[in-house]
């Protein structure tokens, strides 16, 4: 690449129709040909059809080069419009279907925010090319009409090439070298392109410099055929990340800020406002700009509800957490009256000292699968933390928490199979009613003091009663005093 950019340089300072000039310029141009066809062989990309069609719209390209000169050495002059540029508008397409292959990446989400981005940039860009080239070059009535129709067709096929590069480097985690290479040539025949048909209507001959940045276009595209990075494109399946960074929205907020120049600038000028096109490219430029943020909030709410969920579930059984249990709690607290029952797994401390703590996470998600399958629709089981869980059931009776409870028991004492060993488990179950009480978290309470009655006393379950208070009391004052002494 370093040598090729310096014959672009020397080509700048070289006359424009000089056969140095001509020699590097359509030597460089067969050899891009011959580099992405190579680079496609060498680096065997998943996608080569892509480079493909990418090197037959450079072949376009360096073959309406051939016949410019050609016909200048064999009619005398460089008749225009004439059939080269044919070639350059068959060549448009290739070249544009071969970027957004080669850029693409299979498998992937769709990436509408990408589709919306290159459309505001494209539309802006095509305002600004309809009312300072295209409309100055159809309205010279002097001019032939074949004439006026090709000089306002590369305006458009610049527009649409702006699109492209565009579409390029929005797509999220897209940017490799290769890419940013085939942009950075995409980028400098347009920008040629432009300052070519400003040349061509102001009767000025192209200049040097002109020729030297189609050429170091060429190069560029040649490097990007030939980097070992160019072999990632089109097989990537990460997620298309809807990113809106800081860089992607200054290019957008540019983009609409072009409608309010177009016009300051033809005041300045003090040319006739294109009232009808300044308004058509607002309105549709404001659509597309609406439709990106509609597609931006949802994108945050999404995004919301999903930090969300992760607030409020467990995330290696999938249940939900204490702080969800809490809230569903005072929910059904305030409905109605309800049960609480509180899980304590025996000997958990064990399984994660001999197995290791893997083990002991597969025996929890089995744990909860049990639990769950046992419950009825209306109730719900929770993670509150290590080997804990809680049950909520709103508005079950004595008798049916009871039974739940029975179920829950017997799940608990069949043995698991974690790692290949068949593991004795088991459960302490406490269960509690809001009976004299509206606060839901003396509910929770009364129920963990029933499940460490039913620990102390080896048991599988207990239901709380008063009594249970008492003992328990009695039993913290005795290890106060215990520890004092």
């Amino acid at each position: 690449m370093t040598s090729g950019a310096l014959l672009c340089l020397i080509v700048t300072f070289l006359p424009t129709d000089s056969l140095p000039t001509s020699v590097i310029y359509y030597s460089i141009g067969v050899a891009t040909v011959v580099a992405t066809v190579a680079g496609v062989r060498r680096q065997r990309p998943a996608d080569p059809s892509s480079w493909y069609v990418f090197a037959i719209g450079i072949s376009c390209f360096v073959a309406g080069d051939l016949l410019y000169e050609v016909t200048g050495w064999f009619l005398g002059e460089r008749p225009y419009p004439y059939w080269n540029d044919a070639l350059y508008f068959l060549g448009y397409p290739f070249l544009w279907a071969g970027l957004l292959l080669v850029a693409r990446r299979r498998g992937g989400a769709r990436d509408s925010a990408g589709l919306i981005d290159s459309a505001i940039i494209g539309t802006a860009a095509g305002l600004v090319d309809w009312v300072f080239l295209i409309i100055p070059v159809l309205g010279e009535s002097g001019t032939p009409l074949l004439e006026r129709l090709v000089s306002a067709g590369y305006p458009v096929c610049d527009v649409l090439m702006l699109a492209v590069v565009a579409r390029m480097l929005t797509r999220s985690r897209g940017r490799t070298p290769s890419v940013l290479m085939l942009a950075a040539g995409s980028t400098l025949t347009l920008v040629c392109d432009v300052l070519w048909t400003l040349s061509m209507s102001s009767g000025g001959q192209v200049a040097s410099v002109i020729n030297g940045g189609f050429l170091l276009g060429y190069v560029c595209w040649a490097a990007a055929a030939l980097h070992p990075s160019m072999r990632w494109e089109s097989a990537g399946d990460e997620p298309v990340s809807d990113r809106f960074g800081r860089g992607r929205l200054i290019v957008l907020a540019c983009a609409t800020l072009l409608v309010p120049a177009v016009l300051f600038l033809q005041g300045l000028r003090h040319e006739p406002i294109a009232w009808a096109s300044v308004g058509i490219g607002a309105v549709v430029i404001f659509l597309l700009v609406l439709t990106r943020m509609y597609g931006f909030v949802g994108q945050l709410q999404k995004q919301a509800a999903q930090l969300e969920d992760l607030a409020m579930h467990d995330p290696l059984t999938g249940l939900a957490n204490r702080r969800q249990f809490e809230r569903r709690l005072a929910d059904t607290a305030a409905d109605g009256c309800p049960q609480v029952c509180v899980l304590d797994l025996n000997g958990f401390k064990a399984v994660n000292d001999r197995l290791g703590h893997a083990a002991g996470d597969r025996l929890l998600v089995v744990i909860a699968e049990r639990l769950a399958a046992e419950l009825r629709e209306t109730d719900a089981v929770f993670r509150l933390g290590g080997d804990e869980f809680a049950v909520l059931l709103p508005g079950a009776t004595v008798a049916e928490g009871d039974a739940i409870v029975t179920r829950l028991s017997r799940a608990l004492s069949r043995p698991a199979t974690v790692g290949g060993e068949r593991l004795p488990i088991g459960g302490s179950i406490g269960i509690a009613d809001a009976t004299g009480t509206d606060d839901p978290f003396e509910v929770l309470r009364r129920a963990d003091v029933a499940m460490y009655a039913a620990k102390a006393a080896d048991g599988t379950y207990r239901r709380y009663t008063a009594d249970l208070e008492h003992r328990s009391r009695g039993e913290l004052r005795d290890r106060v005093v215990a520890g004092q002494h």
